[in-house]
C-alpha cells in the first residue's frame, strides 16, 4: 500500500482552478486549468521526463517554488499545481523547454531525480496555447523540488 505523508491525501484533492493527480478509488476526472478532463494517458510517467520551472532573478529558492504554486505553499508543504515544462521527449533539452517561459532563469531535473526525494511526484500534461510543453507538479515539497533542481 502506498504510504501518504498526511491522511489528506488519502482522499481526492481538488481545487477550484484544477486537479493535478487522481489517487486510487475516486472516480472523478482531474480537470485542468482549462476546464477539460485530464485523462490518465496525460500524466508523465517516464523517469527521462524533462521538467522545468521559470524563476527570476537570484536562484531556485524554495520560497520562491512555494509562492508560484496556486495556492501558495510553505517550503515544507506538498506543491498541487505548480506550473512548469515538461517533455518526454528525449532530445527535448532544458533551454527547448525554457523558449515558452517568460523567466530569465530556470530550475530544472528529470522526474527520475525529483523522484529521488519523494517517489509519489507527479507531472500533468497541460498544453495551452501559449506553452505547448505546459505541464503541472504536484505532491513534493518546494525544498525537496530545490534539492533535486539544477538553476541556470
Amino acid at each position: 500500500m502506498t504510504k501518504f505523508r498526511s491522511p489528506a491525501l488519502l482522499v481526492c484533492r481538488m481545487t477550484s482552478l484544477l486537479v493535478v493527480f487522481l489517487l486510487a478509488g475516486c472516480d472523478q476526472p482531474a480537470k485542468s486549468s482549462s476546464g477539460n478532463s485530464i485523462v490518465s494517458k496525460s500524466a508523465a510517467t517516464e523517469g527521462w521526463i524533462r521538467v522545468v520551472r521559470g524563476v527570476n532573478g537570484g536562484f531556485c529558492s524554495a520560497a520562491a517554488i512555494g509562492n508560484g504554486n496556486d495556492p501558495r505553499v510553505k517550503p515544507t508543504e506538498d506543491l498541487t499545481n505548480l506550473s512548469v515544462s515538461c517533455s518526454d521527449n528525449k532530445s527535448d533539452t532544458a533551454k527547448d523547454l525554457q523558449q515558452y517561459l517568460t523567466n530569465a532563469n530556470i530550475c530544472y531535473s528529470t522526474l527520475r531525480d525529483l523522484r529521488k526525494s519523494w517517489r509519489e511526484v507527479v507531472v500533468v500534461r497541460d498544453p495551452t496555447a501559449a506553452n505547448p510543453y505546459h505541464c503541472l507538479l504536484g505532491t513534493i515539497t518546494p525544498n525537496e523540488f530545490v534539492s533535486r533542481t539544477h538553476y541556470q
